[in-house]
């Protein structure tokens, strides 16, 4: 958790996200800070507990029926 965070780094996201907690900024904690160009919140920026990359995966049994077995 503490690497993701890299508190060395100012420009690194951890880093920003800690700027805005001590800065009482829990919306752009939440939903990352406004982008000067586009004025709208740039999610990528955001705090995320839990990473949104995902992998899928398929087993072997598949569906109850042969429309959903892999």
């Amino acid at each position: 958790m503490y690497s993701l965070l890299n508190l060395q780094d100012v420009q690194h996201v951890g880093q920003r996200i800690q700027q805005a907690r001590r800065r009482w900024e829990f919306e752009t904690v939440a939903d990352g800070p406004i982008d000067a160009s586009t004025k709208r919140r740039d999610r990528k920026l955001a705090f995320r507990m839990i990473s949104d990359d995902g992998i899928s995966v398929v087993d072997a049994t598949g569906g109850r029926d042969t429309r959903t077995a892999a």
